[in-house]
């Protein structure tokens, strides 16, 4: 069982999120951070004061959730400058969920720093697909 950290905004992606971390809970400890930046960030930055067997296995991020009222190319720049160094502390594998406004533009910034990336609108098991092939385990 993995702990994992998942984040994103409440609004019109709301419904398949619950139903992402529903289908994780099955099989892993989820830490689900609905519509709450501040939260997130902090379950990041206390990363090095938590052991390492008791840090996140990898990290499920939605682009909505930092900055939701920036303008899109404001937004790509704040996750590359702001919420990547953010999701890095996470010292795991991260998967962006990204915005479909955003997501060309943001694929090459997500791969350059070795992140990977789904678009929206996701299917659930396109997600769990590649968590598997981010991390190597099963996702039933």
């Amino acid at each position: 069982m993995a702990k994992v950290l998942v984040g994103g905004p409440e609004g019109v992606r709301k419904d398949i999120h619950d139903d992402l971390v529903a289908r994780l809970k099955q099989e892993h400890d989820v830490t689900y951070v609905k519509n709450d930046g501040q939260s997130m960030f902090w379950e990041l930055a206390k990363t090095p004061l938590v052991p390492a067997e008791n840090r996140y296995g990898w990290v499920v991020y939605d682009t909505g959730l930092f900055y939701p009222a920036a303008q899109l190319e404001r937004k790509i720049e704040l996750f590359e400058t702001g919420a990547s160094l953010y999701l890095a502390k996470a010292e795991a594998p991260v998967l962006v969920l990204a915005e479909m406004e955003i997501a060309a533009q943001l694929r090459y910034v997500v791969e350059k720093i070795g992140f990977a990336q789904i678009d929206q609108p996701y299917d659930i098991e396109a997600v769990v697909h590649k968590i598997n092939e981010i991390v190597g385990i099963k996702i039933y």
